[in-house]
């Protein structure tokens, strides 16, 4: 795309260059890279040539204020004019882009968000389906401060372009067990909600699955982690779990914070290197049984009340 190169005359007479401009569209994009989506988004006044660079940009990022979250703010009309005008944000950054002959690849999406009713659920269910059909890589979701939990829309789990899945305070509930996210390597649970047989699906679904975690979850009582041939870091924290059983070879950090647990079995773990284990009710007995099982072991943190 063609753009014009805009001079700058001082006092003195000379002239000044906008030469950032004329630098390679890789390296506008790593720079607004560090900026705000906001900013980046007004850097689209400049000239023709950053309308190019933010409309091919490969980093979204949304972020509603936290204010607009506090349940005795939200029928404050000032609160209620700033959600709007963020939606407003929001869906004229998305329409630049879809206007693009081919729709441009989206490196990082990422959305935090409150849903107060299903007005706001479709509203979000339309900016992730285009997140997804951008081959979207790192997709972080967060809604705290709802009024409802979101689903998660089921296009996300069949997504072959996420490597990086982050999903905070929503609801995962599809009755399907086609999963299928065959490069995902990094995936993060905070406060969703759950049941056994979904997560089951989630984990058989990513056979690439690298880093781990689940954390403060709900409706899950039974967790078993198997069939992760390169997953070398997991977290598993305040879910309160009943039982959790994990296979993985190549495991090297794995962190349990478990009150609730009643019931552990680690497979024999042979490239373990760093345990922690916060688990009240494992016995002395457990813990001698399974010890051998960890051959490469350098580091062991334990917060256990010994129990025969």
């Amino acid at each position: 795309m063609g753009s014009k190169r805009k001079n700058f005359t001082v006092d003195d007479g000379d002239v000044v260059v906008d030469r950032i401009s004329e630098l390679p569209e890789d390296v506008l994009q790593h720079i607004l890279s560090f900026l705000p989506t906001k900013q980046v988004f007004q850097s689209t006044l400049l000239s023709t040539r950053w309308k190019h660079v933010w409309t091919t940009f490969p980093i979204l990022k949304f972020h509603e204020t936290s204010m607009l979250w506090s349940s005795e703010k939200k029928n404050n009309p000032e609160v209620k004019i700033k959600r709007r005008n963020f939606y407003k944000f929001l869906n004229k950054c998305l329409r630049l882009r879809s206007r693009q002959s081919q729709r441009p690849h989206i490196k990082n999406f990422t959305l935090e968000v409150s849903v107060q009713n299903h007005k706001s659920k479709s509203r979000v269910d339309r900016w992730i389906r285009f997140a997804v059909k951008s081959n979207v890589e790192e997709l972080i979701l967060f809604f705290g401060g709802s009024r409802i939990r979101y689903p998660l829309p089921h296009s996300v789990l069949v997504a072959k372009s996420l490597t990086v899945l982050t999903l905070h305070y929503l609801k995962l509930d599809s009755i399907r067990s086609d999963i299928n996210l065959p490069s995902l390597k990094r995936l993060s649970l905070l406060g969703v909600y759950a049941d056994n047989q979904i997560i089951q699906n989630l984990i058989v679904g990513c056979p690439m699955i690298e880093d781990m975690g689940i954390s403060c979850c709900r409706g899950i009582k039974c967790l078993k982690i198997f069939g992760l041939p390169k997953v070398m870091k997991i977290l598993v924290q305040n879910n309160h779990l009943d039982m959790l059983e994990l296979e993985a070879s190549n495991l090297r950090d794995l962190c349990i914070i478990e009150g609730r647990l009643s019931e552990l079995n680690l497979l024999p773990l042979k490239n373990l290197k760093m345990l922690f284990l916060n688990t009240p009710n494992l016995t002395e007995k457990w813990f001698n049984d399974n010890l051998s099982g960890f051959p490469l072991l350098e580091n062991l943190e334990l917060a256990i009340n010994w129990k025969e």
